[in-house]
């Protein structure tokens, strides 16, 4: 290709390989402080386009909420907004066609699903306010303990077995009102984000005298499932947000690598769900990625349409410390002698020593890539530790993060943006495709202590699929 020498300069870095992970938010109202004990519930529900504002950019937490209004919610909830947009038109209760036709759908749909009930036949009052007693009914209902709930009703109070069960559950969790209580905005909010989490009720056991019924927490070999998985394959979990397009050209604005600490359907399935998640990416459409950057914290992702991971809430923990180095500023194993980390569990940036997590978990990172557990048997067995820091610290250009949880006793992971520094040594044009041979300048070895390199020393491009004037080597 004419126009290809533009492209090829003296000196090439060259990118260890990057796995991409990513991540997307909630819009923020401007009366939802971040403190507000129902912030999440807000900011995770407007992600999933349950609830909204007002166009003047607020929520109005404090004002009230109909019951045709809360119908709509907890429909949204189900994920059937589509369904319910399909069944507009004529509701059997007649107050809806002339008070909230807007709404007819969405009541149509709860009815179908069984979890609306009008205040008689004829009757649904879709402008009065929902009570804290109503919302328990209804969500008791989506959740799966409604049979459970009327049986342990009386005839006194109809409502009590629901109000019960709610706060069983933990559906009530943050709403604790008198059942005749008109809720709030941000009271309906929270007990509806409670219930997307809630793990459901379900048969665990089927038998000819009776079916078995659990909770399905995903404990003792028992299925996961909440409304958020069911509905929205979707999941919370505590990560770290690894890598940005901050860190990583080979990232787009709207992706980020995160590491997974733990899900909520924890401890069963640990493995499971960090070795299905690592070879994910998440899209990243409204959180601040970069300044989260190597904070663990609660996330929320779901399964867009698409197929796609979206991460649609994260809030840091803030007890995470961070340290950053110039990957130059590492002192050598061979410089240290006895006092490198073999020894004594410790890494030296200039004149200063870091301890690291005692135990079974110091966590290598390349790249935004799991590399390796320092900590493990194997390599301490056979002195392999040094020689690993050596390298991909040692004689790499870039910089090195230190991470030290809440609770460890030293740095638990270390993350290095690693790239080698080469000199173009000749290049080869030819029909359809150029090939580049190049050396690498700094004197890395890869074969080194059986460290496994990923650089070749010849890259070929095909002519065809390269734009005039612009070429991008991984």
């Amino acid at each position: 290709m004419k126009n290809f020498k533009r492209v090829i300069s003296a000196v090439i870095a060259l990118a260890i390989s990057v796995s991409s992970f990513a991540a997307v938010s909630a819009a923020k109202f401007t009366d939802v402080a971040d403190t507000a004990a129902y912030a999440e519930a807000v900011d995770v529900l407007s992600a999933l386009g349950i609830i909204n504002g007002y166009e003047d950019g607020s929520f109005k937490p404090d004002g009230e909420i109909t019951r045709a209004e809360a119908a709509t919610m907890i429909v949204g909830a189900l994920n059937m907004t589509e369904d319910a947009k399909a069944s507009a038109g004529t509701s059997k209760f007649a107050d809806v066609n002339t008070e909230a036709s807007w709404a007819a759908g969405y009541v149509n749909v709860g009815v179908a699903q069984g979890f609306i009930a009008g205040m008689n036949d004829t009757t649904f009052a879709p402008k009065d306010n929902v009570t804290y007693a109503q919302m328990c009914v209804m969500l008791t209902k989506i959740t799966g303990y409604g049979d459970y709930a009327a049986a342990n009703s009386t005839s006194d109070d109809w409502s009590a077995g629901y109000t019960a069960m709610a706060a069983s559950v933990g559906i009530n969790k943050g709403v604790q009102v008198s059942k005749d209580t008109k809720l709030t905005r941000a009271q309906v909010a929270q007990m509806l984000y409670n219930a997307l989490l809630t793990p459901q009720l379900g048969v665990t056991e089927y038998t000819f005298s009776g079916n078995t019924y659990s909770q399905l927490d995903g404990k003792q070999n028992r299925d996961f499932k909440t409304l958020l998985s069911d509905k929205f394959d979707g999941y919370a979990i505590t990560a770290m947000i690894t890598n940005t397009a901050k860190t990583d050209s080979g990232f787009e604005n709207d992706e980020i690598r995160a590491t997974v600490e733990r899900a909520d359907w924890w401890p069963d399935t640990k493995v499971a769900i960090t070795t299905a998640l690592a070879s994910q990416k998440f899209l990243a459409k409204g959180i601040d990625a970069d300044a989260n950057l190597f904070q663990s914290g609660k996330a929320i992702f779901i399964t867009n349409e698409y197929d796609e991971k979206e991460m649609i809430y994260f809030a840091p923990s803030g007890k995470t410390e961070v340290k950053t180095f110039d990957a130059a500023s590492y002192v050598k194993s061979a410089d240290l002698s006895a006092n490198a980390y073999e020894s004594t569990g410790k890494v030296r940036f200039d004149s200063k020593y870091y301890t690291m997590k005692s135990g079974d978990d110091v966590a290598l990172y390349v790249n935004g890539a799991y590399y390796a557990n320092l900590s493990s048997a194997s390599l301490a067995a056979t002195g392999r530790r040094n020689a690993i820091l050596d390298k991909f610290i040692g004689d790499a250009q870039g910089t090195v993060t230190l991470i030290k949880s809440e609770n460890d006793n030293g740095y638990s992971k270390i993350f290095v943006n690693y790239y080698e520094i080469a000199e173009v040594a000749a290049v080869t044009y030819k029909a359809s495709a150029t090939t580049i041979d190049f050396t690498v300048k700094n004197g890395a070895d890869a074969s080194t202590n059986a460290v496994t390199s990923t650089i070749a020393n010849k890259i070929t491009v095909n002519d065809d699929s390269v734009e005039d004037g612009d070429v991008v080597v991984k």
